[in-house]
Protein backbone atom coordinates (compact mmCIF):
# COMPACT_ATOMS: atom_id res chain seq x y z
CA UNK A 1 0.00 0.00 0.00
CA UNK A 2 2.69 2.30 0.80
CA UNK A 3 4.26 1.70 -2.81
CA UNK A 4 0.75 2.44 -4.50
CA UNK A 5 0.52 5.80 -2.16
CA UNK A 6 3.53 6.57 -3.70
CA UNK A 7 2.82 5.95 -7.45
CA UNK A 8 -0.43 8.22 -6.22
CA UNK A 9 1.34 11.03 -5.11
CA UNK A 10 4.10 11.18 -7.98
CA UNK A 11 1.51 11.27 -10.82
CA UNK A 12 -0.18 13.96 -9.27
CA UNK A 13 2.75 16.04 -9.02
CA UNK A 14 3.24 14.85 -12.47
CA UNK A 15 0.69 16.02 -13.69
CA UNK A 16 0.20 19.59 -11.39
CA UNK A 17 3.35 20.29 -13.04
CA UNK A 18 2.60 19.48 -16.31
CA UNK A 19 -0.88 21.70 -15.88
CA UNK A 20 1.02 24.56 -14.69
CA UNK A 21 3.78 24.64 -17.41
CA UNK A 22 0.89 24.80 -19.82
CA UNK A 23 -0.22 28.07 -18.13
CA UNK A 24 3.35 28.94 -18.36
CA UNK A 25 3.12 28.61 -21.87
CA UNK A 26 -0.34 30.16 -22.65
CA UNK A 27 1.03 33.14 -20.99
CA UNK A 28 3.67 33.38 -23.52
CA UNK A 29 0.62 33.43 -26.13
CA UNK A 30 1.65 36.29 -28.09
CA UNK A 31 5.03 36.40 -27.91
CA UNK A 32 7.80 35.17 -30.02
CA UNK A 33 9.84 32.31 -28.03
CA UNK A 34 11.48 29.64 -29.41
CA UNK A 35 10.06 26.83 -27.39
CA UNK A 36 12.92 24.22 -28.29
CA UNK A 37 11.06 20.75 -28.19
CA UNK A 38 8.92 21.83 -25.22
CA UNK A 39 5.95 22.42 -26.85
CA UNK A 40 5.72 18.93 -28.85
CA UNK A 41 6.75 17.22 -25.37
CA UNK A 42 3.84 18.53 -24.06
CA UNK A 43 1.24 17.82 -26.08
CA UNK A 44 2.77 14.16 -26.32
CA UNK A 45 0.46 11.06 -25.57
CA UNK A 46 1.56 10.12 -22.03
CA UNK A 47 -1.94 8.29 -21.15
CA UNK A 48 -0.94 4.92 -22.53
CA UNK A 49 2.73 4.70 -21.36
CA UNK A 50 3.60 2.89 -18.13
CA UNK A 51 5.47 4.78 -15.41
CA UNK A 52 8.61 3.37 -15.43
CA UNK A 53 8.78 5.18 -19.09
CA UNK A 54 7.93 8.13 -17.21
CA UNK A 55 10.22 7.84 -14.11
CA UNK A 56 13.60 6.91 -13.54
CA UNK A 57 15.50 6.32 -10.72
CA UNK A 58 18.10 8.81 -9.28
CA UNK A 59 19.29 8.84 -5.49
CA UNK A 60 22.69 10.45 -3.88
CA UNK A 61 23.00 10.19 -0.29
CA UNK A 62 19.50 8.74 0.56
CA UNK A 63 17.66 11.96 -1.40
CA UNK A 64 16.40 11.83 -4.29
CA UNK A 65 17.96 14.80 -6.45
CA UNK A 66 16.07 15.75 -9.89
CA UNK A 67 18.58 15.77 -12.73
CA UNK A 68 17.42 17.80 -16.07
CA UNK A 69 14.31 18.41 -15.38
CA UNK A 70 14.40 20.83 -12.11
CA UNK A 71 18.29 20.27 -11.68
CA UNK A 72 19.21 20.83 -8.20
CA UNK A 73 15.62 21.92 -7.21
CA UNK A 74 14.47 19.73 -4.31
CA UNK A 75 11.41 18.01 -5.26
CA UNK A 76 8.40 17.48 -2.42
CA UNK A 77 9.22 15.65 0.79
CA UNK A 78 7.13 12.84 -0.25
CA UNK A 79 9.17 12.10 -3.32
CA UNK A 80 12.35 11.54 -1.03
CA UNK A 81 10.71 8.19 0.18
CA UNK A 82 11.17 6.64 -3.27
CA UNK A 83 13.77 5.80 -6.19
CA UNK A 84 10.78 5.62 -8.60
CA UNK A 85 10.03 9.18 -9.38
CA UNK A 86 12.27 11.26 -12.05
CA UNK A 87 9.61 12.54 -14.49
CA UNK A 88 11.93 11.60 -17.93
CA UNK A 89 9.24 13.24 -20.08
CA UNK A 90 10.41 16.92 -19.74
CA UNK A 91 14.39 16.20 -19.12
CA UNK A 92 14.23 19.53 -21.07
CA UNK A 93 12.58 22.64 -18.34
CA UNK A 94 15.17 24.50 -17.26
CA UNK A 95 15.53 25.42 -13.38
CA UNK A 96 14.33 29.16 -14.24
CA UNK A 97 11.18 27.54 -15.54
CA UNK A 98 10.38 24.70 -12.53
CA UNK A 99 10.45 27.33 -10.02
CA UNK A 100 8.20 29.82 -11.09
CA UNK A 101 5.24 26.70 -12.08
CA UNK A 102 4.50 26.32 -8.28
CA UNK A 103 3.18 30.24 -8.11
CA UNK A 104 1.78 30.21 -11.99
CA UNK A 105 -1.08 28.11 -11.03
CA UNK A 106 -2.06 30.59 -8.08
CA UNK A 107 -2.21 33.88 -10.40
CA UNK A 108 -3.29 31.85 -13.79
CA UNK A 109 -7.03 33.72 -13.25
CA UNK A 110 -6.41 36.77 -12.00
CA UNK A 111 -7.06 39.76 -14.06
CA UNK A 112 -4.94 42.08 -12.18
CA UNK A 113 -2.00 39.82 -12.78
CA UNK A 114 -2.70 39.28 -16.57
CA UNK A 115 -2.68 42.98 -16.83
CA UNK A 116 0.58 43.27 -14.86
CA UNK A 117 1.78 40.75 -17.61
CA UNK A 118 0.50 42.78 -20.79
CA UNK A 119 2.43 45.74 -19.27
CA UNK A 120 5.81 44.41 -18.47
CA UNK A 121 6.02 41.83 -21.70
CA UNK A 122 5.27 45.63 -24.00
CA UNK A 123 8.15 46.98 -22.16
CA UNK A 124 9.88 43.95 -22.92
CA UNK A 125 10.01 43.64 -26.09
CA UNK A 126 12.55 44.89 -28.62
CA UNK A 127 11.89 47.94 -31.21
CA UNK A 128 10.54 45.54 -33.97
CA UNK A 129 12.80 47.21 -36.94
CA UNK A 130 12.02 44.33 -38.94
CA UNK A 131 7.77 44.63 -38.82
CA UNK A 132 8.40 47.96 -39.60
CA UNK A 133 10.47 46.98 -43.02
CA UNK A 134 7.87 44.36 -43.78
CA UNK A 135 10.49 41.80 -43.02
CA UNK A 136 9.99 38.19 -41.15
CA UNK A 137 10.11 38.84 -37.71
CA UNK A 138 12.57 37.59 -35.43
CA UNK A 139 12.00 35.70 -32.67
CA UNK A 140 11.53 38.01 -29.39
CA UNK A 141 12.78 35.70 -26.87
CA UNK A 142 15.26 32.63 -27.32
CA UNK A 143 14.12 30.24 -24.90
CA UNK A 144 11.90 30.49 -21.85
CA UNK A 145 14.07 31.15 -19.27
CA UNK A 146 14.61 34.59 -21.47
CA UNK A 147 11.14 35.21 -20.61
CA UNK A 148 11.73 34.14 -17.00
CA UNK A 149 13.85 37.11 -16.68
CA UNK A 150 12.92 39.32 -19.08
CA UNK A 151 8.54 39.31 -18.26
CA UNK A 152 7.97 37.23 -15.79
CA UNK A 153 10.36 38.30 -13.01
CA UNK A 154 9.94 41.97 -13.24
CA UNK A 155 6.09 41.24 -13.37
CA UNK A 156 6.03 38.92 -10.30
CA UNK A 157 8.03 41.98 -8.48
CA UNK A 158 5.72 44.46 -9.64
CA UNK A 159 2.54 41.83 -8.19
CA UNK A 160 4.25 41.91 -5.02
CA UNK A 161 4.82 45.09 -4.51
CA UNK A 162 1.03 45.91 -5.30
CA UNK A 163 -0.21 42.93 -2.90
CA UNK A 164 1.94 44.76 -0.15
CA UNK A 165 0.23 48.05 -1.23
CA UNK A 166 -2.94 46.17 -1.42
CA UNK A 167 -2.48 44.94 1.90
CA UNK A 168 -1.42 48.04 3.61
CA UNK A 169 -4.15 50.45 2.42
CA UNK A 170 -1.57 52.60 0.70
CA UNK A 171 -2.52 51.42 -3.16
CA UNK A 172 -3.02 54.65 -4.62
CA UNK A 173 -6.62 55.58 -6.23
CA UNK A 174 -5.36 55.71 -9.47
CA UNK A 175 -4.20 51.88 -9.14
CA UNK A 176 -7.41 51.43 -7.87
CA UNK A 177 -9.12 52.54 -10.79
CA UNK A 178 -6.24 51.12 -13.29
CA UNK A 179 -6.70 47.08 -11.87
CA UNK A 180 -9.95 47.03 -10.57
CA UNK A 181 -11.74 49.36 -12.74
CA UNK A 182 -16.09 49.01 -11.97
CA UNK A 183 -15.69 45.53 -11.06
CA UNK A 184 -18.04 44.04 -8.64
CA UNK A 185 -17.06 43.03 -5.23
CA UNK A 186 -17.05 39.26 -6.14
CA UNK A 187 -14.51 39.61 -8.92
CA UNK A 188 -12.45 42.35 -6.38
CA UNK A 189 -12.40 39.57 -3.67
CA UNK A 190 -11.01 36.85 -6.46
CA UNK A 191 -8.03 39.02 -7.32
CA UNK A 192 -7.41 39.50 -3.25
CA UNK A 193 -7.66 35.94 -2.65
CA UNK A 194 -5.20 34.96 -5.52
CA UNK A 195 -2.86 37.87 -4.07
CA UNK A 196 -2.84 36.13 -0.62
CA UNK A 197 -2.75 32.65 -1.84
CA UNK A 198 0.00 33.71 -4.31
CA UNK A 199 2.29 35.46 -1.53
CA UNK A 200 1.81 32.56 0.66
CA UNK A 201 2.63 30.09 -2.15
CA UNK A 202 6.02 32.25 -2.74
CA UNK A 203 7.14 31.25 1.02
CA UNK A 204 6.82 35.11 1.60
CA UNK A 205 6.66 35.83 5.70
CA UNK A 206 2.72 37.36 6.26
CA UNK A 207 1.09 38.19 9.89
CA UNK A 208 -0.81 35.96 11.77
CA UNK A 209 -3.96 38.48 10.65
CA UNK A 210 -3.41 38.39 7.07
CA UNK A 211 -6.64 36.50 5.60
CA UNK A 212 -8.35 39.96 7.38
CA UNK A 213 -6.79 41.71 4.96
CA UNK A 214 -8.82 40.67 2.29
CA UNK A 215 -12.39 41.67 3.38
CA UNK A 216 -10.85 44.93 4.54
CA UNK A 217 -9.53 45.47 1.06
CA UNK A 218 -12.60 44.53 -0.54
CA UNK A 219 -14.78 46.86 1.59
CA UNK A 220 -12.80 49.62 1.35
CA UNK A 221 -12.37 49.45 -2.83
CA UNK A 222 -16.44 49.07 -2.55
CA UNK A 223 -16.83 52.13 -0.72
CA UNK A 224 -14.07 53.58 -3.31
CA UNK A 225 -16.31 53.28 -6.38
CA UNK A 226 -19.38 54.23 -3.95
CA UNK A 227 -17.34 57.46 -3.19
CA UNK A 228 -16.97 57.66 -6.61
CA UNK A 229 -20.82 58.37 -8.20
CA UNK A 230 -20.95 61.06 -5.45
CA UNK A 231 -18.28 63.09 -6.76
CA UNK A 232 -21.06 64.69 -9.24
CA UNK A 233 -23.38 65.93 -6.55
CA UNK A 234 -20.51 66.42 -4.32
CA UNK A 235 -19.37 68.93 -6.64
CA UNK A 236 -22.65 70.58 -7.28
CA UNK A 237 -23.52 70.94 -3.68
CA UNK A 238 -20.68 71.95 -2.63
CA UNK A 239 -20.31 74.67 -5.24
CA UNK A 240 -24.35 75.95 -4.96
CA UNK A 241 -23.32 76.50 -1.13
CA UNK A 242 -20.32 78.38 -1.87
CA UNK A 243 -22.22 80.48 -4.43
CA UNK A 244 -25.06 81.12 -1.57
CA UNK A 245 -22.23 82.51 0.76
CA UNK A 246 -22.52 79.56 3.25
CA UNK A 247 -19.97 78.83 5.43
CA UNK A 248 -18.39 76.22 3.16
CA UNK A 249 -14.52 76.91 4.64
CA UNK A 250 -15.63 76.79 8.50
CA UNK A 251 -17.54 73.54 8.18
CA UNK A 252 -15.92 69.81 8.43
CA UNK A 253 -19.01 68.36 6.04
CA UNK A 254 -18.86 71.10 3.62
CA UNK A 255 -14.98 70.37 3.17
CA UNK A 256 -15.36 66.64 3.12
CA UNK A 257 -17.71 67.30 -0.11
CA UNK A 258 -15.22 69.48 -1.39
CA UNK A 259 -13.01 66.74 -1.35
CA UNK A 260 -15.59 64.16 -3.00
CA UNK A 261 -15.83 66.51 -5.72
CA UNK A 262 -11.67 66.55 -6.54
CA UNK A 263 -11.87 62.85 -6.46
CA UNK A 264 -11.46 62.54 -10.38
CA UNK A 265 -8.44 64.91 -10.87
CA UNK A 266 -5.13 63.63 -11.44
CA UNK A 267 -3.79 64.97 -7.99
CA UNK A 268 -6.48 63.36 -5.86
CA UNK A 269 -6.04 60.07 -7.46
CA UNK A 270 -2.18 59.94 -5.80
CA UNK A 271 -4.42 60.28 -2.37
CA UNK A 272 -4.02 56.74 -0.51
CA UNK A 273 -6.91 54.52 -0.63
CA UNK A 274 -7.41 54.29 3.17
CA UNK A 275 -6.79 58.04 3.44
CA UNK A 276 -10.07 58.44 1.27
CA UNK A 277 -12.24 56.13 2.91
CA UNK A 278 -11.14 56.89 6.40
CA UNK A 279 -11.81 60.58 6.72
CA UNK A 280 -15.04 61.15 5.20
CA UNK A 281 -17.36 61.76 7.24
CA UNK A 282 -20.67 59.14 6.81
CA UNK A 283 -23.45 61.82 7.45
CA UNK A 284 -21.89 63.85 4.01
CA UNK A 285 -21.88 60.73 2.02
CA UNK A 286 -25.72 60.01 3.27
CA UNK A 287 -27.20 63.17 2.00
CA UNK A 288 -25.50 63.54 -1.43
CA UNK A 289 -26.52 60.11 -1.78
CA UNK A 290 -30.27 60.85 -0.48
CA UNK A 291 -29.83 63.84 -3.14
CA UNK A 292 -32.50 62.96 -6.42
CA UNK A 293 -31.71 63.83 -9.92
CA UNK A 294 -33.77 66.67 -9.62
CA UNK A 295 -32.16 68.16 -6.67
CA UNK A 296 -28.37 67.75 -8.41
CA UNK A 297 -29.97 69.42 -11.72
CA UNK A 298 -31.10 72.56 -9.49
CA UNK A 299 -27.76 72.67 -8.13
CA UNK A 300 -26.36 72.25 -10.86
CA UNK A 301 -28.02 75.62 -12.03
CA UNK A 302 -28.06 77.71 -8.36
CA UNK A 303 -25.03 79.12 -8.75
CA UNK A 304 -25.29 80.49 -12.17
CA UNK A 305 -29.13 81.83 -10.81
CA UNK A 306 -27.54 83.20 -7.63
CA UNK A 307 -28.59 86.82 -8.33
CA UNK A 308 -32.12 85.71 -8.89
CA UNK A 309 -32.41 84.19 -5.43
CA UNK A 310 -30.48 87.21 -4.10
CA UNK A 311 -33.20 89.39 -5.71
CA UNK A 312 -36.01 87.34 -4.05
CA UNK A 313 -34.26 87.53 -1.00
CA UNK A 314 -34.78 91.76 -1.01
CA UNK A 315 -36.77 93.48 1.92
CA UNK A 316 -39.75 94.36 -0.17
CA UNK A 317 -40.43 90.28 -0.65
CA UNK A 318 -40.15 89.55 2.91
CA UNK A 319 -42.75 90.94 4.54
CA UNK A 320 -45.36 88.13 4.72
CA UNK A 321 -47.58 88.02 1.82
CA UNK A 322 -45.81 91.09 -0.17
CA UNK A 323 -44.70 88.82 -2.88
CA UNK A 324 -47.84 86.94 -2.96
CA UNK A 325 -49.77 90.01 -3.57
CA UNK A 326 -47.00 91.14 -6.55
CA UNK A 327 -47.67 87.46 -8.06
CA UNK A 328 -52.07 88.25 -8.44
CA UNK A 329 -51.15 91.53 -9.14
CA UNK A 330 -48.96 91.50 -11.87
CA UNK A 331 -51.29 88.56 -13.19
CA UNK A 332 -54.19 90.69 -13.03
CA UNK A 333 -53.26 94.04 -13.69
CA UNK A 334 -49.10 94.15 -15.34
CA UNK A 335 -49.36 90.99 -17.71
CA UNK A 336 -51.63 89.75 -20.26
CA UNK A 337 -49.50 88.34 -22.85
CA UNK A 338 -49.21 84.14 -22.74
CA UNK A 339 -46.04 83.92 -22.18
CA UNK A 340 -45.61 86.94 -20.10
CA UNK A 341 -48.12 85.03 -17.97
CA UNK A 342 -45.61 81.73 -18.15
CA UNK A 343 -42.70 83.66 -16.80
CA UNK A 344 -44.71 85.03 -13.63
CA UNK A 345 -46.36 81.19 -13.11
CA UNK A 346 -42.66 80.22 -13.25
CA UNK A 347 -40.88 83.01 -10.71
CA UNK A 348 -43.88 82.03 -8.41
CA UNK A 349 -42.74 78.28 -8.71
CA UNK A 350 -39.26 78.93 -8.14
CA UNK A 351 -39.96 80.77 -4.95
CA UNK A 352 -42.23 78.58 -2.99
CA UNK A 353 -39.61 75.62 -4.01
CA UNK A 354 -36.82 77.39 -3.19
CA UNK A 355 -38.40 79.07 -0.08
CA UNK A 356 -36.08 77.58 2.77
CA UNK A 357 -32.93 77.99 0.39
CA UNK A 358 -33.75 81.29 0.23
CA UNK A 359 -33.95 81.53 4.52
CA UNK A 360 -30.84 80.52 4.49
CA UNK A 361 -27.82 82.97 6.00
CA UNK A 362 -24.02 82.96 6.40
CA UNK A 363 -24.51 80.98 9.49
CA UNK A 364 -26.21 78.39 8.28
CA UNK A 365 -24.14 74.87 8.28
CA UNK A 366 -24.08 71.99 6.28
CA UNK A 367 -27.19 70.33 7.54
CA UNK A 368 -29.12 73.12 7.28
CA UNK A 369 -28.20 73.55 3.78
CA UNK A 370 -29.09 69.42 3.30
CA UNK A 371 -32.71 69.88 4.58
CA UNK A 372 -33.18 72.82 2.42
CA UNK A 373 -32.25 71.08 -0.76
CA UNK A 374 -34.38 68.43 0.53
CA UNK A 375 -37.58 70.58 0.24
CA UNK A 376 -37.44 70.89 -3.24
CA UNK A 377 -40.26 69.11 -4.80
CA UNK A 378 -40.60 70.89 -8.17
CA UNK A 379 -39.93 67.65 -9.90
CA UNK A 380 -37.45 67.22 -12.99
CA UNK A 381 -38.87 70.26 -14.37
CA UNK A 382 -37.76 72.86 -11.75
CA UNK A 383 -34.19 73.32 -12.70
CA UNK A 384 -35.80 74.73 -16.09
CA UNK A 385 -38.05 76.88 -14.38
CA UNK A 386 -35.33 78.53 -12.12
CA UNK A 387 -33.22 78.77 -15.79
CA UNK A 388 -36.18 80.71 -17.41
CA UNK A 389 -36.93 82.77 -13.73
CA UNK A 390 -33.11 84.53 -14.10
CA UNK A 391 -32.99 84.50 -17.90
CA UNK A 392 -36.16 87.41 -17.58
CA UNK A 393 -34.49 88.93 -14.41
CA UNK A 394 -34.37 92.00 -16.05
CA UNK A 395 -38.21 92.04 -17.20
CA UNK A 396 -38.73 91.15 -13.74
CA UNK A 397 -37.10 93.59 -12.19
CA UNK A 398 -38.70 96.47 -14.83
CA UNK A 399 -41.92 94.65 -13.68
CA UNK A 400 -41.56 95.18 -10.10
CA UNK A 401 -40.68 98.66 -10.47
CA UNK A 402 -43.93 98.98 -12.01
CA UNK A 403 -45.88 97.53 -9.22
CA UNK A 404 -43.81 99.46 -6.43
CA UNK A 405 -45.85 102.22 -4.45
CA UNK A 406 -49.17 101.74 -6.90
CA UNK A 407 -52.42 101.64 -5.06
CA UNK A 408 -53.16 98.33 -6.23
CA UNK A 409 -50.41 96.70 -4.45
CA UNK A 410 -51.01 98.19 -1.50
CA UNK A 411 -54.32 97.33 -0.95
CA UNK A 412 -53.98 93.92 -1.71
CA UNK A 413 -51.08 93.43 0.79
CA UNK A 414 -53.27 95.36 3.48
CA UNK A 415 -56.27 93.41 2.35
CA UNK A 416 -54.62 89.83 3.12
CA UNK A 417 -53.18 91.30 6.33
CA UNK A 418 -56.92 91.73 6.80
CA UNK A 419 -57.73 88.28 5.40
CA UNK A 420 -55.18 86.31 7.74
CA UNK A 421 -54.31 88.17 10.79
CA UNK A 422 -56.97 91.07 10.81
CA UNK A 423 -59.54 91.17 13.82
CA UNK A 424 -62.84 93.57 13.37
CA UNK A 425 -63.87 95.58 16.39
CA UNK A 426 -67.50 96.36 16.43
CA UNK A 427 -68.86 98.28 19.08
CA UNK A 428 -67.94 100.45 22.24
CA UNK A 429 -66.80 99.56 25.69
CA UNK A 430 -67.55 103.06 26.66
CA UNK A 431 -70.49 103.72 29.02
CA UNK A 432 -71.62 107.30 29.33
CA UNK A 433 -74.89 109.14 28.09
CA UNK A 434 -73.13 110.80 24.89
CA UNK A 435 -75.18 109.29 21.42
CA UNK A 436 -71.51 106.86 19.97
CA UNK A 437 -70.49 107.84 16.75
CA UNK A 438 -70.16 105.24 13.74
CA UNK A 439 -66.24 106.10 13.39
CA UNK A 440 -65.97 104.94 17.11
CA UNK A 441 -67.78 101.60 16.84
CA UNK A 442 -65.98 100.23 13.64
CA UNK A 443 -62.31 99.42 13.78
CA UNK A 444 -59.70 97.11 12.78
CA UNK A 445 -56.29 95.60 14.14
CA UNK A 446 -53.98 93.28 11.91
CA UNK A 447 -51.29 91.59 14.29
CA UNK A 448 -48.66 90.27 11.66
CA UNK A 449 -45.14 91.59 11.73
CA UNK A 450 -45.95 94.43 13.95
CA UNK A 451 -49.34 95.70 14.99
CA UNK A 452 -51.45 97.90 13.43
CA UNK A 453 -54.65 99.43 14.22
CA UNK A 454 -57.33 101.08 11.10
CA UNK A 455 -59.63 103.41 11.69
CA UNK A 456 -63.13 102.93 9.95
CA UNK A 457 -61.44 105.81 7.71
CA UNK A 458 -58.65 103.75 6.93
CA UNK A 459 -61.03 101.26 5.73
CA UNK A 460 -63.11 103.07 4.05
CA UNK A 461 -59.92 104.39 1.80
CA UNK A 462 -58.94 101.14 1.49
CA UNK A 463 -62.33 99.67 0.13
CA UNK A 464 -62.37 102.69 -2.07
CA UNK A 465 -59.17 101.40 -3.74
CA UNK A 466 -60.49 98.16 -3.86
CA UNK A 467 -63.41 99.04 -5.83
CA UNK A 468 -61.42 100.81 -8.38
CA UNK A 469 -59.77 97.63 -9.10
CA UNK A 470 -62.29 95.31 -10.22
CA UNK A 471 -60.25 92.12 -8.41
CA UNK A 472 -61.69 89.30 -6.66
CA UNK A 473 -59.25 88.14 -4.32
CA UNK A 474 -58.39 84.73 -3.22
Amino acid sequence: MNHLDSRVKELRYFRDIRANLTVFLGFCDGLRVNYGEIKAQLTSDTDSKEMRTLCITQKKDGVVLVVGFLATFRPPQFLTHTTFYFLKLYPVISPPVSVILSVVSEVKDSLVFHSLWREHAHAALPQAEAELANEEPEMEFDNLDEVVERVWRPTFAAWLKLVSEIREGTISLQKVDQYFGTSQADVIRFNLVCMSHSVQQSRIQIQAESHLWVDNRVADIIKYFSLKSLVEKAAHFYNAAKALGLPVHLDKKFQDAQRLSNMLTEQFKETPLRNVVENIVEAVTTTLSNLSVSHVSCLRELPRCHELLNWLKEPDFQREGQFDSFITLCHTNFVEKPDEVDIVSCLHTVRNQFFEILKLTPQSSFDDFARACASLEGGEGLAEKLLSSFSHLDWLKDLKHKTQGSVAITSFSKVRDFLEHGVFCVGSNKRDDTLPRLENLISAEVESQRRELFSLDDLKDLNSRLVGLSVILP
